[in-house]
């Protein structure tokens, strides 16, 4: 299970490889439910129009800036982030 809390920035591991930030919707007993930024705005407001995916655990990870500027420079390798678990 994770120890994270809603509304956190997260990186996860899409089916191709390709890492995507996010953001944590919950925390289930299966899986973590992730959302975009425009998605989780529109679901604090009660709107579940688009509701979050669920992904399994192994695939969600703690975000920060570092990472950040790594993976929107096209820098990013999943081993920085294998290394924090």
């Amino acid at each position: 299970m994770l120890n994270m809390s809603r509304g956190e920035k997260v990186v996860i591991r899409d089916y191709k490889g390709r890492p995507h930030i996010r953001i944590l919707w919950d925390v289930g007993d299966r899986c973590a439910y992730i959302c975009s930024k425009e998605q989780y705005e529109h679901l604090i407001n009660g709107d579940t129009f688009s509701p979050a995916i669920g992904f399994p655990f192994s695939d969600v990870y703690r975000c920060d800036d570092t990472i950040e500027a790594l993976i929107n420079s096209n820098a990013f390798e999943w081993g920085i982030l294998d290394e924090q678990r």
